[in-house]
């Protein structure tokens, strides 16, 4: 749920991104020891959605780059080239409290993620509607 809320909240500004866009690489990136190894194709949670992702923009958010397992190619399962390492550091909870029609949390970026305009800071309103239904609202703050 947590890469959920990452990948949402860095849209939480509502503005449309151009995938041609330029990522600036943070230097925490630049410096970090990427943990690739997931287990399986399965496993991974897209970094750069959208057409045009490189090596190097995927570099640029901090991500990992690999083509899926030949193997894989064959079943219906569309793996992203570009994905979150095991070790991506991304929103963190820092208050969570009940409210009348569920949660709300804030959540924190402990450094930039190398989307444009990103929220470093977002709140998560969480509504448990039914039994069956969840909504949720995620703002930059």
């Amino acid at each position: 749920m947590l890469q959920l809320v990452f990948f949402l909240a860095t849209f939480a500004s509502g503005e449309v991104l151009r995938m041609d866009q330029r990522y600036n690489m943070h230097p925490r990136h630049a410096n970090q020891d990427l943990q690739c190894d997931l287990g399986g194709d399965e496993a991974r949670f897209d970094c750069h959605p959208g057409p045009n992702s490189t090596p190097e923009s995927c570099k640029a958010r901090g991500c990992c780059w690999r083509n899926a397992d030949p193997k894989n190619l064959s079943r219906e399962i569309d793996v992203p080239y570009c994905y979150f390492p095991r070790n991506y550091e991304g929103y963190s909870i820092v208050d969570l409290s009940e409210t009348p029609a569920g949660y709300q949390a804030m959540l924190t970026r402990p450094f930039p993620s190398g989307w444009p305009r990103d929220a470093p800071i977002v709140q998560l309103d969480v509504y448990l509607e039914t039994r069956n239904r969840l909504r949720f609202k995620v703002l930059s703050v």
